[in-house]
């Protein structure tokens, strides 16, 4: 009677230890239903992450653009300075000086990344940003930089900073 009482315990583990085909079935089943809404989350989240990368790089290089010509407003150097903005395509064209050509080694990497900037420079103003027909009184300009950068999500988006400058020492 001991060997019967063992051999049912022995089949008994034995049949604790093996899945059902129900089992297994239920767990495909439920594998198949998570892991495509996990892969697609993943992938927004990746996405997501992705473009607020571009969105850092779009900002830091519409800053750095912006910061040089603000630096330029103070230089004595011949081409540069407030005067220089009333010829804006000489200011950003020129060879060896123009703002273009002196920042083509900066920006490289940027372009490399698909971004790339635009500069716009508005017509000398007064203090309250109107023309005043005493030409004395336009002393500000607003310039603005507008960067393009690509998204993951969407082809490509633009980041617009804007900065007020003055002839005023």
């Amino acid at each position: 009677m001991t060997r019967h009482i063992d051999r049912t315990r022995a089949g008994q583990r034995s049949l604790r230890r093996g899945f059902s085909l129900l089992e297994a079935v239920v767990v495909v089943v439920v594998l198949g239903l998570v892991v495509p809404s996990s892969v697609s989350m993943m992938q927004r989240t990746s996405e997501a992450r992705i473009d607020a990368v571009g969105i850092m790089r779009a900002t830091f290089l519409a800053e750095s653009v912006l910061e040089t010509i603000v630096a330029d407003m103070a230089s004595p150097h011949p081409g540069l300075g407030f005067d220089a903005l009333d010829d804006i395509v000489s200011y950003l064209e020129a060879p060896e000086i123009g703002l273009r050509t002196r920042l083509a080694d900066f920006v490289a990497p940027y372009a490399g990344a698909g971004l790339s900037y635009e500069v716009s420079v508005s017509p000398r103003t007064d203090w309250d940003g109107d023309i005043s027909p005493d030409i004395a009184r336009n002393q500000f300009r607003t310039i603005t930089v507008t960067v393009r950068f690509p998204l993951a999500m969407q082809s490509s988006q633009t980041l617009t900073m804007s900065t007020v400058v003055s002839a005023l020492p």
